[in-house]
């Protein structure tokens, strides 16, 4: 069974983005790995990728110590997609923003409107990113449901 490994730099959305677009194309298992401060950003990209689409779980979690010229500590975070990816309708992105920002509803709609008119994105390109990966996943799910 394949199993892909993305290493999660400073952007958990970036992260979640690649994890999903990864089981979207079919890879039935993913390592995500962070060192250092950014062991933080892949439990949150593990979080966001199994709360927003049912079919993808936590197989396993592990923290462990690097020895080099200073100490480090590593995360391997283990997915497994288990069934076909199906959006979970009691979680979205956008209620993981309100969660995570306290952000109102109405701003990051307006946010994401202007974003997908204007097409340039925020200025790390992060939010494009990931509601491009999000929506057209969504679409595909929403055509083989009609097939």
């Amino acid at each position: 069974m394949e199993c892909k490994i993305i290493y999660c730099g400073e952007s958990a959305l970036r992260c979640a983005a690649e994890v999903l677009y990864n089981f979207y194309i079919g890879v039935e298992k993913i390592a995500i790995k962070a060192r250092g401060k950014n062991i933080n950003n892949a439990a949150d990209a593990a979080l966001i990728a199994t709360r927003i689409f049912k079919g993808i779980e936590l197989a396993e979690a592990s923290i462990s110590s690097i020895f080099g010229s200073k100490r480090l500590s590593e995360i391997t975070i283990l997915l497994k997609r288990n069934e076909q990816l199906e959006e979970n309708s009691d979680a979205s992105l956008i209620e993981y923003f309100l969660e995570e920002t306290g952000i109102p509803l109405e701003e990051i709609a307006r946010e994401k409107e202007a974003i997908l008119e204007e097409w340039r994105g925020d200025p790390s390109g992060i939010l494009l990113y990931i509601i491009c990966v999000i929506e057209r996943i969504r679409h595909e799910l929403s055509c083989r449901k009609n097939c």
